[in-house]
């Protein structure tokens, strides 16, 4: 369900918390298909296991993560980003994957809640 940010202030929903990410949107070709434009946040235990997947889109979606990793020096990456002015989320069904895989570890809730950070497993 999405909420428009007075809906998010009356129904106690949190709000998400934006990283700033300075680079270009453009950089992550294809990342259309693994980034959201949505406010809605989520908590760990609605991740449900999935299979792991080997589908084109999940390798996109893993190589942006290991980019956006590089590009601010930590392997804890942030489920909500502002990048070029642009508020955008990560895919819930490829993180679900990519936890699955072992691509990043077990999710976490953050202060907040809800899953703001994923953090890549040792390779």
């Amino acid at each position: 369900m999405e909420y428009t940010d007075i809906q998010f202030l009356f129904k106690g929903v949190p709000m998400p918390v934006y990283f700033k990410i300075d680079c270009n949107i453009q950089d992550f070709a294809n990342g259309e298909t693994v980034f959201r434009k949505t406010k809605s946040t989520f908590r760990a235990d609605e991740i449900g296991k999935n299979s792991s997947s080997d589908s084109e889109r999940q390798r996109v979606f893993i190589d942006i993560l290991h980019r956006i990793s590089t590009i601010i020096g930590s392997r804890e990456v942030p489920v909500f980003m502002e990048i070029n002015g642009q508020k955008i989320r990560l895919d819930k069904g490829s993180i679900g994957h990519a936890q699955t895989g072992g691509i990043i570890r077990p999710l976490q809730n953050g202060p907040n809640g809800y899953v703001e950070t994923i953090t890549l497993a040792n390779s």
